[in-house]
This record gives structure tokens, C-alpha cells and sequence, in this order.
């Protein structure tokens, strides 16, 4: 009787064999990468007369780009209406969508508005390619500072913490209003409290929250400095106030 042929071992009785490592080394390599654009490998930036570009204009040469050597009527044959983000060599608004890109715009004339929401430099460059950025490719040896207000100290100036009151019914991990770390905060809010359907007045969520405002507004005898308020929820409380502000048009004389 004919044995069958031998049938090739991938998995010897020892560890893997050198077959099974070379085949797994070569499916992992095959596999796509996924790029930072969103497409599945290397991004294609080629095109022709049939095939649009993703992003920009599809020159002559068969690559996609942004302005008048891409986008004009002599050097364009395909996605001829792009724009780019930003104007760096004064291509003009039929090739760009903004002259500067539109982070370092602000909408408010600087004078106007408040001191500490005045940008105290530029956020980022405009590449030669005519899209926005922050890193070497855009900026080439520009460094751009992180942005911040006057003074440097905005970002320490306010720590708010908001304090659930049902958080004491936990099963684990509940937190007392005395366990609050307040030295960490200058504010606490108090979550949440709610408008009253029927009454309008502000109400507790639920009668075992009232006895813990007292307890959290007393954390205020060792840090004179901390400031509590509470918070009302606009999800609950929404209705009773559009309720009691349509109210009060019609007692001004509303119809």
C-alpha cells in the first residue's frame, strides 16, 4: 500500500519552526499602515486628467499641489478649484482660501479685547506648499512659542473642582466633603442642584444634599481663600427655566 507524502511540519514538537517564523515576519511586514491623513499606506499625491486629486490641484506633471504652478489654466488638468489653507507667496484668493492661516486671525481686533485673551504671538506658519503648521516643515527655523497670556500665569490662576453629591453613596471610593483635598482648588462647585418645576426656586436634588453644602462651605475655615458656590444642572433644570422665563416676558407686558 502507497504511504501518502510526507505533510510539511510548521509546528515541529520543539518550538516554532523557521518556516512558520519566516511566513508570520513576511504577513506582519504585508500589513497596511495606516498614515496620518487617514489613508491605508504611503498618501498618493499623483493624478492625471481622470483621476482627481484628494487634496489640491492635479498639475501637469501629474502631482497634486496648491497655487497658480497647480491650480491656474495653463498648469491645470484636473481638481482645479482647490485652495489652499494659507497664502504664502501672494498667490491671491483665486488660488488661496485665507492670507494668513486662520489661527493667527483673530475675529475681534486685538485692542478690543480683553487683556488676557490677547495672543502674545503667532500660533503658526504658513508652508511654502501653502498649509498650516507648527513644526519644521512649516516654520523652517521660526521657533513658535507655546501661546499664553500676559504674564504667564493664567493657567494657575483658577482651579475649579466640582464636588457630586451623590458621590457619598458610592460603594467604594466615596469621598466626605471634609476628605476634599480644597488646598488643590480655589473654586469648588457643589453638583448639582435644580430649578423647581412648580416653585421656580432653587432646590436640592435630593434632601440628603442639604446637610452637605454646610459641611463643604466649611471647608472655608481652613482655607479662608476658597470660594464655593453650587451648581445648577441645566439638564433637569432647563424646562422650568424656559417655563419661568416665557413667565416673566408676559408679565412685562408680553402678548
Amino acid at each position: 500500500m502507497a504511504q501518502p507524502p510526507p505533510r510539511l511540519a510548521l509546528f515541529p514538537k520543539r518550538g516554532l519552526g523557521p518556516l512558520f517564523i519566516l511566513l508570520l515576519v513576511v504577513l506582519l511586514l504585508a500589513q497596511p499602515v495606516a498614515a496620518a491623513d487617514g489613508q491605508t499606506g504611503d498618501p498618493d499625491y499623483t493624478c492625471s486628467a481622470t483621476k482627481p486629486c484628494a487634496l489640491g490641484c492635479c498639475g501637469k506633471n501629474g502631482v497634486c499641489g496648491m497655487g497658480p504652478d497647480y491650480c491656474s489654466a495653463a498648469n491645470c488638468i484636473n481638481s482645479c478649484n482647490a485652495k489652499s489653507e494659507c497664502d504664502p507667496a501672494n498667490w491671491g484668493p483665486q488660488y488661496a482660501a485665507n492670507t494668513k492661516c486662520p489661527l493667527n486671525v483673530s475675529p475681534t481686533p486685538p485692542a478690543a479685547l480683553p487683556l488676557n485673551h490677547r495672543l502674545t504671538s503667532t500660533q503658526v506658519c504658513c508652508s511654502k506648499f501653502g498649509f498650516c503648521g507648527t513644526t519644521p516643515e512649516f516654520c523652517g527655523t521660526t521657533q513658535i512659542a507655546n501661546p499664553s497670556c500676559p504674564g504667564g500665569k493664567s493657567a494657575i490662576r483658577r482651579t475649579i473642582g466640582y464636588y457630586e453629591g451623590w458621590g457619598v453613596g458610592r460603594a467604594c471610593d466615596a469621598m466626605l466633603p471634609e476628605q476634599v483635598p480644597a488646598s488643590a482648588y480655589t473654586h469648588l462647585n457643589f453638583a448639582f442642584a435644580m430649578i423647581d418645576p412648580v416653585s421656580f426656586a432653587v432646590a436640592p436634588m435630593s434632601d440628603g444634599d442639604v446637610p452637605l453644602y454646610s459641611r463643604l462651605t466649611g471647608l472655608k475655615a481652613l482655607y479662608p481663600n476658597l470660594k464655593v458656590s453650587l451648581g445648577v444642572s441645566w439638564q433637569i433644570s432647563l424646562i422650568p427655566f424656559l417655563t419661568l422665563s416665557r413667565s416673566g416676558s408676559r408679565s412685562a407686558g408680553g402678548p
